[in-house]
């Protein structure tokens, strides 16, 4: 195929792309993320970009939303931690397009990840930061279990930065402790362990 047929046939093909409605752009996208979708296996991680991409363009941003996840946790394993955060700034972004009902855990998740990649980049600051926002944000939905968490995740870089703030940080109220569920403790286990990022 020559390379002036490629050319005429991807300027056709965006011309007519182009000339489709928002609702059937959205409905065409959605169409072949389910497609892809049902192809995706643990050992398939490289179509999690395109899902992500396909799931945001048509509209499912929870499910784009979990396929960025998973694409900046393999940029994280790369050892490619800037471009992670990049990829996970833009999740953040996504998730003020998901319904109310469910933003807040999604928001919660992302900015722990967040959180988690700065840490292993030694970016402390910014690593704090993020957790302090989910801790701020978890406070605000009445999550008590996801504010204790947050602010456990939060001590060990702040600590290397403000070791006052990472002691009265740590010192969450005992009720709030009690109540968050063991599987909300991966942060702190991993950070201690010596993991750059736990899994998802």
């Amino acid at each position: 195929m020559s390379a002036h047929y490629e050319f005429g046939h991807s300027l056709y093909r965006a011309f007519l792309y182009g000339r489709l409605s928002a609702v059937t752009r959205a409905r065409l996208h959605r169409s072949v993320a389910q497609q892809l979708e049902g192809l995706y296996t643990p050992d398939r991680q490289e179509l999690a970009p395109t899902l992500a991409l396909h799931f945001e363009h048509g509209r499912e941003y929870g499910r784009a939303i979990h396929y960025l996840l998973l694409t900046a946790e393999i940029e994280a394993r790369r050892f490619a931690h800037r471009e992670s955060i990049e990829l996970l700034q833009h999740a953040l972004d996504v998730v003020a397009r998901v319904a109310a009902a469910d933003r807040t855990l999604l928001e919660l998740r992302v900015l722990e990840r967040i959180g988690d990649v700065h840490y292993a980049l030694g970016s402390m600051s910014e690593s704090a930061g993020a957790y302090e926002m989910a801790a701020t944000r978890a406070a605000q939905a009445g999550l008590a279990g996801a504010h204790a968490h947050a602010l456990i995740c939060q001590a060990p870089p702040l600590g290397l930065i403000d070791p006052n703030r990472a002691v009265a940080a740590s010192s969450a109220p005992s009720k709030s402790l009690r109540t968050m569920p063991k599987e909300r403790a991966p942060c702190a286990r991993a950070i201690h362990g010596g993991r750059a990022a736990p899994s998802l």
